[in-house]
């Protein structure tokens, strides 16, 4: 008697290891579209963090000018009045800025944002003035980016 022995084809086998070959192509094309928009991602937010903070100091600079104005009125006037008289100037001195009842407002803006201060101004005491608002809003509408490339 013949005995039957149980053999492969090497077909089979050959479609099992491109099977495999194909997943593992496509897991490793998934990572690195992952990794590609993850790294998008990563650098929109520290381009947007970068403006912030330039804006923010630009407000910082303006502030500081301010404060220097305000002090050198001071020190030129001889009453509450007076002061309060020169600190009208500021607005010539400082774009984008108005005063109303000793309440300083001022814009800066770039592309992207716009920030948005508020400064009561007070006869000095202990300080020349009081930071009401300090805000910073996007300039333009926020437009959601869904796309997602795939190599």
């Amino acid at each position: 008697m013949k005995q039957r022995k149980l053999t492969m084809n090497i077909g089979i086998i050959s479609f099992i290891v491109i099977f495999v070959i194909l997943c593992l192509m496509t897991f490793a094309i998934l990572s690195l579209s992952s990794a590609k928009s993850n790294a998008q991602s990563v650098e929109n937010s520290i381009n947007h963090t970068k403006q912030y903070y330039l804006l923010s100091s630009q407000g910082e600079k303006t502030l500081e000018t301010i404060d220097n104005y305000l002090y050198q009125y001071y020190q030129s006037s001889t009453n509450s009045d007076d002061y309060f008289t020169h600190i009208q100037s500021l607005t010539q001195i400082i774009p984008d800025s108005s005063i109303h009842q000793h309440l300083l407002t001022y814009t800066l803006q770039d592309q992207e944002n716009t920030l948005y201060v508020e400064i009561e101004i007070l006869y000095p005491g202990s300080q020349l003035y009081q930071i009401k608002t300090w805000k910073i809003t996007p300039s333009n509408e926020w437009d959601m980016d869904q796309s997602m490339d795939i190599l």
